[in-house]
């Protein structure tokens, strides 16, 4: 695990992610990557996988979402023979109460119908070439971004918290990564749980910039696989 998220006053700057002052949801904080719990059993992601397709097959993205995005029968996927580097695709993610979800990009939908976990957490992940900004998340606008590392091969993670996520949530923005390469170049986005809300609320999108701004203290946040 390292440290990588840098304070300025309530705000945060990750290398490579940028958060842009925006009206906050009071009930809204950043957690810790290291307490948060999936839930998923097993192998796949709990949620939305979008990673590069594999060399061979029908898209150049794949999209898989369900409760367990490597076991068949556990998700849907959908492929994109159009996904490709430098450019971001507008997408809609609607996470809702009974368990079911819907993912939309480049036109194309795809769903799952019930039986996914709802908790107070979410965790986004951008590995390598990967990169997502939000603008939209359960009502709160603005222009949140995560880009992943090109060089290390570990994936770079926030975890949103609040207690509203147990009814479901939205959430909208674009996203962008290289085609190929499975899950070397991926997003992932989980639904979860952390034990607490580490942080104040009012901490989304708040106003931060790339560089040259000094910090008032460190927060840490980590690299999982």
């Amino acid at each position: 695990m390292r440290t990588m998220l840098k304070p300025i006053g309530a705000a945060a700057i990750v290398m490579g992610l940028i958060s842009v002052s925006a009206p906050a949801s009071a009930a809204l904080s950043l957690g810790a990557a290291a307490d948060f719990t999936n839930f998923g059993s097993g192998a796949g992601v709990h949620g939305l996988e979008a990673r590069g397709g594999r060399s061979g097959t029908a898209g150049d993205w794949e999209i898989g979402l369900g409760t367990g995005t490597s076991q068949p029968g556990h998700f849907n996927q959908s492929q994109y023979g159009w996904g490709n580097a430098g450019t971001w695709h507008d997408f809609q993610y609607t996470y809702n109460s009974d368990g079911s979800a819907s993912f939309t990009i480049g036109g194309v939908t795809t769903s799952w119908g019930s039986d996914l976990g709802l908790g107070n957490a979410i965790k986004v992940s951008a590995k390598r070439t990967a990169s997502i900004t939000i603008t939209e998340l359960d009502g709160a606008a603005g222009s949140w971004s995560l880009v992943g590392d090109t060089s290390d091969p570990w994936n770079i993670n926030t975890v949103f918290v609040s207690s509203a996520f147990a009814d479901g949530f939205t959430m909208a923005g674009q996203m962008a990564l290289l085609p190929g390469g499975g899950s070397a170049n991926e997003i992932l986005i989980e639904a979860g749980n952390v034990p607490a809300v580490p942080l104040p609320a009012a901490v989304w999108f708040l106003l931060t910039a790339l560089g040259g701004l000094a910090g008032s203290r460190w927060l840490k946040t980590g690299k999982a696989a």
